[in-house]
């Protein structure tokens, strides 16, 4: 039951960063999810593990204490950063 709920909200972020490179969380706080290398939109292979890392290594959520770049390990293993929009 517990893994249901799981692939259900894994599913529903990675809808939201399809659809809108943020979750209904990131963009509150004006937040979106990019390409580390070209701050463009990244691509859905990207997204895709993306959301399995985060499942996976959910831990590697507080890396973002000590990493520079604010990345937790899910966004460094799919090469994404997730940044402050300006004009929101």
């Amino acid at each position: 039951r517990q893994m249901k709920m799981q692939m259900k909200l894994a599913i529903s972020f990675l809808a939201f960063w399809i659809k809108k490179q943020a979750t209904l969380g990131e963009m509150c706080l004006s937040l979106k999810v990019v390409d580390a290398a070209t701050l463009e939109k990244p691509t859905n292979k990207q997204l895709i593990i993306r959301t399995i890392s985060a499942m996976l290594l959910f831990i590697g959520m507080f890396w973002v204490i000590f990493d520079p770049k604010k990345q937790s390990w899910h966004d460094k293993i799919a090469k994404t950063l997730v940044i402050k929009v300006k004009n929101a």
